[in-house]
């Protein structure tokens, strides 16, 4: 999981260093438009299956809005990768579900098994670290879902907050990868049900990250970093 996001209306996206269109397949030339200045000016811009494919309106159109961005060669079933002005955009045409959902009107809820990776986690992954950078928190794991949200402490402290979305099973080889401008002293992992000492880390001085890892928790886990 890379994070942290927002749900966004496209109106001032300069605090933001990429944005993601999930398949967003209708699209005004007016959002179009300030979403190419966005990455112009040196933002990171991710599209989706079939964004821009429509209009605000839903009337289809001759190549998908944005189009442009990766150049005259572009083909909407292949992905793609473009410099654009001083920013970066990518394109993918698809995320390959472990489970295709039922499309039928009898079915109302989404169950537990739609809420997994993508196949190609590691080819959306790719494209994010590219338009974005590195993210100032990701985590890898064997087995769960972990998702993390980071938080600056009033005491200077860095708080890695970090929950298990997959409720059949633990998760498993916790692999993190913090932003952090120096070397911390200590990197304590809290959990309301278990105790635990503090962990070994390593410090990247050149690429300004702290790294370590933890085998195991369940459902939650607090990282004091400090």
């Amino acid at each position: 999981w890379i994070g942290p996001v927002d749900f966004i209306v496209i109106e001032d996206l300069s605090r933001y260093r990429a944005v993601v269109l999930a398949n967003a397949e209708c699209l005004s030339g007016e959002n179009a438009a300030k979403l190419r200045r966005f990455t112009e000016a040196g933002g990171g811009l991710l599209l989706l299956e079939d964004t821009g494919r429509y209009d605000e309106w839903r009337r289809a159109r001759p190549k998908p809005a944005l189009a442009d961005i990766f150049g005259p060669d572009f083909k909407p079933g292949q992905p793609a990768r473009a410099l654009f002005g001083s920013g970066k955009a990518a394109y993918l045409p698809k995320l390959e579900h472990v489970e295709e959902p039922s499309t039928r009107p009898e079915v109302w809820y989404v169950f537990n098994e739609f809420w997994a990776p993508p196949k190609n986690t590691a080819e959306l992954l790719d494209a994010l670290s590219y338009v974005a950078g590195e993210p100032p928190v990701s985590l890898r794991a064997a087995d769960g879902m972990p998702i993390a949200e980071l938080v600056a402490a009033p005491s200077g402290a860095t708080l890695l907050h970090v929950l298990n979305m997959d409720t059949g099973h633990p998760v498993r080889a916790l692999e993190v990868s913090v932003q952090a401008d120096a070397t911390p002293r200590e990197v304590q992992p809290m959990s309301p049900t278990r105790e635990y000492a503090a962990v070994v880390f390593e410090y990247d001085e050149q690429a300004r990250r702290v790294r370590f890892k933890l085998d195991e928790f369940e459902h939650y886990v607090l990282f004091r970093i400090q």
